[in-house]
């Protein structure tokens, strides 16, 4: 199982929309035998120098963990 996660500088929703990222982090998962379990696309990404998660990132990041420990 796998958790895929991907970063922009662009919006999230545009970034799912406009980029290939999620299909082909999905597709290398499938190569390597992992079966996706959760995509998290945290968007402008490049506000800062060092730019942190967003508490919703960090949320999701937690729930897919709880997931992929509880084998769902």
């Amino acid at each position: 199982r796998a958790v895929l996660i991907t970063s922009s500088a662009m919006p999230s929703f545009m970034g799912r929309l406009l980029t290939g990222a999620p299909r082909a982090l999905r597709l290398i998962a499938e190569t390597m035998g992992a079966k996706p379990v959760k995509t998290i696309f945290a968007g402008l990404a490049a506000q800062e120098e060092h730019a942190a998660p967003s508490e919703k990132v960090i949320r999701q990041a937690r729930a897919a963990g709880r997931q992929l420990a509880a084998g769902k």
